[in-house]
């Protein structure tokens, strides 16, 4: 017995090593690099035999790395690379050689900070969940093709307000984090889903409501206070007619007064005037006293609700149009794909 167990122990370099051999072929051929589960703690020497600079698809998944492979950056034409569950502390600067990657996953590792260098890829996917980050680099705003970020399970407190200047990015988890708040120049985003679940918010901003594109936002688990938990389960909507509310009532305590507040009192006042050639001068008298106290409402204060959007209904219907149906439909095909 004890010589058969010898035998298998020095068979298995020579079986594992023929099997990596014929893994790199096979990726030499088909452009798809699987040492996926090899519980390989660095990149094999024997890759070295064998051209994979076009590869396209590698996947170095759960094993034992301690950085991304300096060797897989030299894979030119790579777009999707695969590191999810592995130890990996560091990216190499070498990464910059990527510049065919859309597609990262380096999620379930040890990232305690986030490369610059990452963000000069063409990246249209990142996912880094379950790291240890605790923020996200400025640099982050030249990520732009950014389609999909996902930092969830992360250690992050405040976001970067660069990060609002991706233009692309449409989805966005944040979920169990130590956010406190979100930027206002979140809005500048044309996000279809926002996950903030699982963090430490208290209150959510009214400006979030002018997030039209929105179509799924994802708060459970927070402190929320304002809207209430009754409001929150009920979902997107209601979270915005009730942020809507807030933001007329913030209004109309600091004497802010919408556009429509203001046609509102004028076409009051005008149905008292008689009616007849004489009051011509009165219609004028009309039109000016309602451009200077536009003006006036719109010089030195920031109007927190747009012309004619300030009204329940019309809030309920940009939130419920047709650009959310355009927008699940293209979530729906991201999904898919």
């Amino acid at each position: 017995m004890a010589i058969s167990v010898s035998m298998i122990n020095t068979s298995i370099g020579p079986q594992l090593i023929r099997s990596l051999e014929h893994i790199f072929d096979e990726a030499q051929h088909s452009g798809f690099l699987n040492l996926y589960g090899r519980k390989l703690r660095e990149f094999p020497k024997a890759a070295r035999r064998y051209d994979l600079s076009d590869t396209l698809l590698a996947d170095l998944s759960k094993n034992r790395f301690i950085e991304v492979p300096e060797e897989v950056c030299g894979f030119w034409s790579l777009e999707n690379l695969q590191c999810y569950c592995n130890s990996i502390r560091t990216v190499p600067e070498c990464v910059i050689n990527l510049q065919n990657l859309t597609r990262l996953n380096l999620s379930c590792n040890q990232l305690s900070r986030l490369p610059p260098c990452l963000c000069q890829l063409p990246l249209q996917v990142l996912e880094l969940s379950n790291n240890r980050l605790d923020s996200l680099p400025k640099e982050i705003k030249y990520l732009t093709c950014l389609m999909d970020l996902d930092v969830s399970c992360n250690e992050i407190s405040h976001l970067p307000i660069q990060l609002c200047d991706i233009e692309t990015l449409t989805v966005l988890n944040l979920r169990r984090n130590l956010l406190m708040d979100t930027p206002k120049e979140i809005i500048k985003l044309k996000l279809v889903k926002l996950n903030i679940s699982e963090n430490r918010i208290s209150q959510l901003d009214p400006i979030l409501r002018l997030m039209d594109s929105l179509i799924e936002l994802i708060v459970d688990s927070n402190p929320i206070i304002s809207p209430p938990a009754t409001v929150c389960h009920r979902g997107r909507v209601h979270i915005f007619k009730y942020l809507e509310m807030v933001a007329q009532k913030e209004s109309k305590r600091h004497g802010i007064q919408t556009e429509q507040d203001l046609k509102n009192v004028f076409r009051k006042s005008m149905s008292l005037q008689p009616i007849g050639a004489d009051n011509v001068p009165s219609q004028q008298l009309y039109e000016k006293k309602y451009q200077s106290s536009r003006a006036t409402a719109a010089r030195g204060v920031s109007v927190d609700v747009g012309p004619e959007k300030s009204h329940a209904a019309t809030a309920a219907s940009r939130w419920c149009n047709g650009t959310a149906d355009k927008a699940r439909e293209q979530l729906q095909l991201k999904e898919n794909v």
